[in-house]
C-alpha cells in the first residue's frame, strides 16, 4: 500500500490543450496543418505550471486516449510530467461516470478482491494504470483535479475546472487547478 497518496489531474485534450485560439496561431504563422489540431504549448505549459506546485501525475480522460502514442504526443508538446494512465470507455460516454470508474478501480485494495473477480479486476487496474511508473497494489489518491471544455462531470464538479474551448487552457485555469489540488478549494 502506498503510505503517500497521489495528485492525479484527469486531463482532456481538444478544446484544452488546442484551442481555435492555437489554431489561428498556426494558420496565421503557415504552420503545417497537422499541428492545428495538436497540443500547443501554449497551453501544455500550463499543465507543466500545475504539476510543478502541485507534483500531480496525468491521467489522459480525453478521446485522444485511444491512439496509441498520446504520450509520446503530449511529450514533444513540452510536457514534462508523468502520464501514468488513462480512463475507461463507459457505455454513456459520460466523462464524469469514467473518471469515477477509473478512481473506484485503481483504488480498490488488491488482497479485498474476490478470488474469483480477482484476475479480471487486476487487468482492469493495469490497463487503466497502462504506464506502471506507481506501484499499482492499494493505490491511494490524496485528490483530483479533472480539466476539460465539456460539462458532463456529474456530481464531480467541486474537482473540476472548465476550459473555454476557443482559448484552451490559460494561467487562470491552471491556478484554480492548483487550489483544487492543495487543497485550498
Amino acid at each position: 500500500m502506498n503510505e503517500e497518496g497521489l495528485k492525479i489531474i484527469f486531463l482532456d485534450i481538444d478544446g484544452v490543450l488546442n484551442s481555435e485560439v492555437s489554431v489561428d496561431y498556426h494558420i496565421k504563422n503557415k504552420s503545417n496543418e497537422w499541428l492545428y489540431y495538436a497540443p500547443w504549448y501554449g497551453h501544455v505549459k500550463h499543465v507543466n505550471h500545475i504539476i510543478k506546485h502541485t507534483g500531480a501525475k496525468v491521467v489522459i480522460s480525453s478521446t485522444w486516449r485511444h491512439f496509441y502514442d498520446v504520450r509520446m504526443i503530449l511529450h514533444l508538446a513540452g510536457l514534462v510530467g508523468d502520464i501514468i494512465g488513462k480512463t475507461p470507455c463507459c457505455k454513456s460516454r459520460i466523462r464524469g461516470e469514467e473518471i469515477k470508474l477509473f478512481l473506484q478501480y485503481v483504488q480498490m485494495d488488491d488482497a479485498k478482491i474476490e478470488p474469483e473477480k480477482r484476475e479480471a479486476l487486476l487487468n482492469i487496474k493495469k490497463e487503466l494504470l497502462y504506464y506502471h511508473r506507481i506501484n499499482y497494489s492499494g493505490l491511494k489518491i490524496d485528490n483530483f483535479v479533472i480539466i476539460d471544455d465539456d460539462t458532463d462531470m456529474l456530481d464531480l464538479t467541486n474537482n473540476f475546472v472548465h476550459v473555454d474551448s476557443y482559448y484552451g487552457l490559460t494561467r487562470k485555469n491552471a491556478n484554480k487547478a492548483i487550489k483544487i489540488l492543495n487543497g485550498d478549494k
